[in-house]
């Protein structure tokens, strides 16, 4: 896949596997799997560890 259609999926919020399932079934609430192919839908571990390490710095100001 080329650079300009991996930000034309991003930017249209689809499944990066198929490019055609919908990452979102409403405003704030992500699938599981893609409705298309899937594809597991869910954050790698340590996902929220560089947002931990940014309030915990900005807390103990």
């Amino acid at each position: 896949m080329r650079f300009w259609q991996r930000i034309a999926t991003a930017l249209r919020l689809r499944c990066p596997r198929c490019r055609n399932g919908q990452l979102f079934t409403g405003l704030l609430s992500m699938n599981d799997v893609c409705p298309r192919c899937e594809l597991k839908l869910e954050p790698e571990s340590g996902f929220y560890l560089g947002s931990a390490y940014a309030n915990y710095a900005e807390a103990e100001r």
